[in-house]
């Protein structure tokens, strides 16, 4: 059985970018809209990134994404 990774099309690359991410909404109360949580990439592809964030967010929320790679 192949690996996720041998199906990939693009290349992934290492990367540790900062990215910031937004909670727009949610159907929960425990994060209000508009709290920004920091995270980081963890690889790059030409069509697709790996993020970790610094805390939990449940399933529930809309977030807004701003990205800049070098």
């Amino acid at each position: 059985m192949s690996s996720k990774k041998d199906r990939r099309q693009h290349t992934r690359h290492l990367r540790d970018e900062r990215v910031v991410v937004q909670i727009v909404s949610s159907t929960r109360d425990t994060i209000p809209p508009g709290t920004v949580v920091r995270c980081s990439t963890k690889d790059v592809s030409e069509r697709g990134l790996r993020i970790q964030l610094d805390q939990h967010i449940p399933k529930g929320f809309n977030l807004e994404l701003w990205v800049e790679i070098s």
